[in-house]
């Protein structure tokens, strides 16, 4: 399955051995996160087989893609929509304070069902994606 995170997390080394904690690096840009957000909703199908990367509409993506997403944990809410439709958002909670920032919000047409089992592929994409060992940029 496909994971969503935000940061780069390395390898802690201790005289010259891996120890199996991870490190954090850095955050990584929104560009990355979004094509992260991408590839779970082509693996989330509806019950014609038609993937939610085909049939949802993208609001609002903040910080753009080529600025840095913020530090927290990712994680996936539904709501409906002001006037048609249902809206999945992803907000990122910072880790130091009870405060949750916004950074996608998605437009889907389908159904109320349809749109959960979307955000629910989101958040486990999100808690597999907690301390992913992805290789920080060179």
């Amino acid at each position: 399955m496909s994971h969503i995170s935000t940061s780069y997390w390395v390898p802690a080394v201790k005289d010259g051995k891996p120890t199996g904690i991870l490190n954090y690096h850095s955050q990584k840009p929104m560009r990355e996160v979004r094509k992260q957000i991408e590839s779970v909703l082509e693996a989330t199908c509806d019950s014609d087989n038609v993937p939610a990367a085909k049939i949802m509409e993208w609001l609002t993506t903040e910080p753009k893609d080529d600025e840095l997403c913020p530090k927290g944990e990712p994680f996936a809410v539904m709501r409906q929509g002001a006037s048609e439709g249902y809206l999945a958002e992803i907000f990122v909670m910072a880790r130091n304070e009870n405060t949750a920032r916004r950074c996608v919000t998605i437009k889907f047409l389908s159904g109320k069902s349809f749109v959960y089992e979307v955000v629910r592929a989101l958040n486990e994409a999100c808690s597999e994606g907690g301390f992913a060992n992805d290789h920080p940029p060179q």
